[in-house]
């Protein structure tokens, strides 16, 4: 028996699994909101991205020394984008943070 037959539109579970998916990679690729915006402290890397001088004030923090600069990046839920406005003497991508 087909799955029109037993009343089953198989185009509308198409869709559906489609929404499904752009759903669970946004909420993927998305930011925590519970924890936006609050004090946390995590062990990490530099990764520098925006420099004044030697000072480093937008920064990866990353789990590994060098990654993004040496080897591939981490997955994206390992990444944590700092901007730092007081500024921060530049380091060493080798020395942990944390």
């Amino acid at each position: 028996m087909s799955l029109k037959k037993q009343g089953i539109d198989v185009d509308h579970l198409f869709s559906m699994r489609e929404q499904i998916k752009q759903q669970r990679m946004a909420s993927a690729t998305q930011p925590n909101k519970a924890i936006l915006d609050k004090k946390h402290r995590i062990p990490g890397f530099i990764t520098p991205v925006e420099m004044e001088g030697t000072k480093v004030t937008k920064f990866f923090l990353v789990p590994t020394a060098g990654a993004c600069i040496h080897t591939p990046p981490p997955p994206p839920n390992q990444i944590v984008l700092v901007e730092y406005p007081q500024y921060r003497a530049s380091e060493s991508c080798h020395t942990s943070m944390g």
